[in-house]
């Protein structure tokens, strides 16, 4: 440990050592194709990356105060749908995707442990209104994933990754990861179904 560098913390430090003690040459082995399974969207003869040491303390994500916060800053005009308490946007419509992919956010700059009590109140049966309006709305959802990492934007943000029926390479965690592999839907579906899912939600919960 560099000198004025805060100590490692013991989980850390323990998930670390284990991660040490399993590599080989600097990297930790590749999963085999049958831990990797069917829904890996790449061929299973692939590297692990070399693991870095710990970074103390993180570097600050996006958005930590309210005043260089890009979500606080948008207008509800960018939003597919707002309420007094909460915005959802499409992602599409901003970064065009190969599937459907909403974002819920609260109007007030917080993240989930601080969120207050009328918007955590709200907040289970919004989640539930928004995957029913993404499975009616559109027509032949298989599921509907949710998501929560926080990482790269301190204001919360709830993902809601529609996946088409049937298309079971898209099934469960690396749903996220097609993202950034699968082709663009065109832009005149995407406005159409977007208005279907606004609608089926505007009935839900108003």
């Amino acid at each position: 440990m560099s000198a004025g560098q805060p100590p490692v913390p013991r989980y850390t430090a323990a998930v670390l050592a284990a991660i040490r003690a399993g590599e080989r040459d600097g990297r930790l082995p590749a999963p085999s194709a049958e831990v990797l399974g069917s829904i890996f969207p790449f061929e299973p003869d692939v590297a692990v990356v070399a693991f870095d040491d710990p970074v103390l303390p993180e570097p600050a994500r996006h958005g930590e105060s309210a005043a260089d916060c890009a979500s606080c800053g948008r207008p509800d005009s960018d939003f597919a749908w707002t309420s007094a308490g909460w915005r959802l946007s499409s992602i599409n419509a901003a970064e065009p995707m190969g599937v459907h992919a909403f974002m819920l956010t609260p109007r007030e700059h917080a993240d989930l442990a601080d969120l207050p009590a009328d918007r955590v109140a709200e907040l289970g049966p919004l989640m539930i209104a928004v995957e029913k309006a993404i499975s009616t709305g559109l027509d032949g959802v298989g599921r509907v994933h949710i998501n929560r990492w926080g990482d790269g934007g301190a204001h919360l943000h709830w993902w809601f990754i529609a996946r088409p029926v049937g298309l079971l390479q898209l099934r469960g965690s690396q749903l996220p990861t097609w993202l950034d592999i699968l082709p663009p839907l065109p832009e005149q579906i995407v406005v159409a179904d977007v208005a279907r899912v606004v609608s089926a939600l505007e009935k839900l919960y108003g």
